[in-house]
């Protein structure tokens, strides 16, 4: 549903900027289809709010050429849309756009003023505020209960920086789907999964770009690229020294997480400088076509020469592959990954000459423009969709349930549940395995294991979540149990209804008992001895408002949970 709604609202948006059918389809299909919204996919909040973006725009640029209250109504309803699809960050970029496109238009259309944006542009995110109150105003409460008004470690905030390389990536497919892997992709020319998994956006792109670069006006020129150079500094995070020190001085910026969510405005800048080259060369005159040619002729030659270089010198490829991505060389990984490129060179170089050969069959009326825009839509349609359906649903749901959970959920009963990483921090962030479980068994781990907070689909209650707010008490609790010993930690958890621990590794504590090892589920399930009930009664009560102090009577062996508990007021 979501990707219909992205490429309706393309095709929509790109018929009222004037393009022709044909080549809103293929708008559509850039959008859509490309590798920043398939990515997206795979963190929910984000796709929802990204699909959004071409109605945003289209009923913002009606509003500003009909001003009636339906138009901006309707304007205000899809923005207030897209804020609840959840991603904040996201809904900021497109409003960002949104202002950007304002003064586009007024710029190319003396008869809408400056008061006319600005007052749109303000009123309609304040009539959204309104709008979305009643979800807005919990949110801020839950804020507020949040580590979110501290400072976010920068290690963790940049811990997805947008990889320079990765642009490579718009162009050329430099990862494939490896099921073999836990998680699920060889990557070519890094270690690291990024936090977007793919940008490609098609062999026709790399030409569209240059040739909008050909056509378009200076001044569009300087600011189009200016803006691109802004978020793209911002995207790479910590490759530069730009972001670390815009994240240490401007709060603003301090609120942000994981700087390669911001490539999504790169995304759309680009995907505008795409579709406005292609459609600009198809209208030019026909005796401006050859110095087109010879840029797209060079593009064509360059995948050539790259391909030559690499295919008969292989060792400059093997070298550069073993560099970035840690594959040991002289194994049959690292000379699959070497196939692998030139493999891919090879389909570049077939889809840049088949892109090049009909646009100059076009051009010179050698073929009708229906047979073209036929041609066109499938070389996009099957460029796509070969680049990036395998990593949409690439497995069946059912299997997660083909195999018993460590613990039937009746069985805890009222007793927590808690996930012990391999690491000394506690928080549930990830998981690491002692073994190398394929990409079907590394995704059911989390449900075999009822790892947070999965079990919640069974009734199974935590004393850890997945949260990205993080509410404080919650945090307060994980970093003094993260600095414990693990008697301590025992005493901890027992204090708090803890009944189970899940860990992928053996662990030894008195007060915990060994109840189970999963070689399967390369897993261990311990249990805490003698865990505090969900309700119980106490004759005693004391109140302690510091946290920490509180935690660290309930880790002692001076306090007992069965008598006495403890408040943060009297």
């Amino acid at each position: 549903l979501h990707f219909l709604i992205a490429a309706i609202g393309a095709y929509m948006l790109l018929r009222r900027w004037r393009h022709a059918c044909y080549l809103s389809i293929v708008g559509a299909l850039l959008f859509t289809l490309g590798g920043t919204i398939v990515s997206l996919s795979n963190l929910l909040n984000h796709f929802q709010t990204a699909v959004w973006l071409p109605w945003v725009i289209l009923t913002w640029e009606r509003a500003l050429h009909a001003p009636s209250w339906r138009n901006f109504l309707t304007f205000t309803v899809v923005s207030a849309v897209q804020f609840l699809a959840g991603s904040p960050e996201l809904f900021a970029m497109s409003m960002a756009l949104v202002a950007v496109d304002g003064l586009r238009i007024r710029s190319i259309e003396p008869t809408i003023s400056y008061q006319r944006v600005i007052g749109f542009f303000f009123a309609g995110n304040l009539l959204v505020i309104a709008v979305i109150m009643a979800q807005l105003l919990p949110t801020l409460e839950l804020i507020f209960q949040s580590r979110r008004l501290q400072r976010i470690p920068a290690g963790e905030a940049l811990q997805w920086s947008f990889n320079p390389l990765s642009l490579v990536n718009f162009f050329f497919l430099d990862k494939e789907v490896d099921p073999t892997l836990a998680n699920g992709t060889r990557l070519f020319f890094a270690r690291r999964a990024p936090l977007l998994i793919s940008s490609y956006m098609g062999a026709t792109s790399l030409f569209c770009l240059c040739l909008w670069c050909f056509y378009s006006a200076i001044r569009e020129r300087i600011v189009v690229i200016a803006l691109l150079a802004t978020s793209l500094i911002i995207a790479f995070g910590d490759y530069t020294p730009i972001f670390p020190f815009l994240f240490n001085h401007v709060p603003l910026v301090s609120a942000l997480r994981f700087p390669e969510k911001c490539f999504f405005f790169t995304y759309a800048l680009l995907f505008y400088m795409t579709i406005k080259g292609l459609r600009e060369f198809l209208n030019a005159e026909e005796k401006s076509i050859k110095a087109p040619s010879v840029i797209l002729g060079s593009i064509c030659l360059l995948w050539l020469a790259v391909y030559l270089l690499c295919r008969f010198n292989s060792d400059i490829l093997a070298d550069f592959v073993a560099t970035k991505s840690g594959v040991p060389p002289l194994t049959n990984i690292h000379a699959g990954v070497v196939a692998s490129v030139l493999a891919n060179l090879e389909r570049q170089i077939i889809l840049s000459g088949g892109i090049f050969f009909i646009l100059w069959l076009v051009k010179t009326k050698a073929i009708r423009l229906s047979l073209f825009s036929v041609l066109l839509v499938s070389v996009v349609y099957v460029d796509l969709t070969w680049a990036h359906r395998s990593y949409l649903f690439p497995l069946r749901a059912d299997f997660v349930d083909a195999r018993q959970s460590i613990i039937p959920p009746a069985e805890t009963g009222m007793k927590r549940v808690f996930y012990y990483p391999l690491t000394q921090n506690l928080h549930p962030s990830f998981l690491a395995v002692l073994g190398r479980p394929s990409f079907k068994e590394a995704t059911a781990l989390s449900f075999q294991n009822l790892l947070p907070n999965v079990g919640i689909l069974y009734g199974v209650d935590y004393m850890q979540e997945i949260d990205a707010l993080g509410r404080q008490p919650y945090t307060d609790f994980l970093y003094f149990a993260s600095q414990l010993d693990p008697s301590r930690q025992v005493k901890l958890f027992r204090a708090v209804n803890i009944g189970y621990l899940v860990s992928f590794q053996p662990l030894s504590a008195q007060g915990l008992t060994l109840k189970r090892q999963f070689p399967a589920y390369y897993s261990w399930l311990y249990q805490v001895d003698n865990p505090m009930p969900r309700a119980y009664m106490v004759g005693k009560s004391t109140a302690e408002q510091n946290p920490d102090k509180t935690l660290r009577r309930l880790s002692s062996d001076e306090f007992d949970p069965t008598r006495e508990v403890i408040l943060d007021r009297e």
